[in-house]
């Protein structure tokens, strides 16, 4: 499984806090976008819309990881972004007219 070969980084994490680490951002794009990318596209989403819940998938990260509280023994970082990213999934299938999952089961998106 793809998210197995993600281990996450610590320390990039910590520098992610900081939105103007241009250097961070860029390598959490190259590290996660196919991640991100490839969850899209297994819902459905054409290459466009995927790309624009990529887009939306790291804008959302940026503001909510100032909470975001890493903790391993809790939850895991790409659980927290697989969670974002099916949201923007459903935004951008309700922005295209398509019916939306009920409730998220936490299973593979």
């Amino acid at each position: 499984m793809m998210e197995d070969s993600l281990p996450t980084r610590v320390s990039l994490l910590r520098r992610l806090r900081d939105v103007a680490d241009d250097s961070s951002w860029r390598d959490f794009y190259e590290r996660y976008r196919r991640f991100i990318f490839q969850a899209a596209r297994r819902k459905g989403l054409s290459t466009e819309d995927a790309e624009e819940v990529l887009q939306d998938t790291v804008v959302s990260v940026a503001r909510g990881l100032p909470n975001f509280v890493y903790d391993p023994a809790v939850s895991s970082f790409k659980g927290w972004l697989m969670t974002i990213t099916r949201r923007r999934v459903a935004d951008q299938l309700r922005r295209s007219g398509r019916q939306v999952p009920c409730a998220d089961t936490g299973g593979e998106i």
